[in-house]
């Protein structure tokens, strides 16, 4: 089996430039004006961030 070390040292910046522009893109819709806001902020970036590297991990895995 892989070693999840592995997939993490091919993980590149660029990997995670674009998983961080996706959270960010996602959370624009977010009333940023509302600082009770800031939860939900916080909350979607680590569910987005957690979904698209298990997409990379599952691609990498079967690769």
């Amino acid at each position: 089996m892989k070693s999840f070390k592995d997939f993490r040292e091919s993980l590149t910046a660029e990997d995670m430039q674009a998983i961080s522009a996706k959270a960010n893109e996602a959370t624009k819709q977010i009333d940023h004006t509302d600082g009770l806001q800031l939860g939900k902020v916080s909350g979607l970036t680590s569910v987005i961030t957690t979904i698209e590297l298990l997409e990379k991990y599952h691609e990498w895995l079967h690769s």
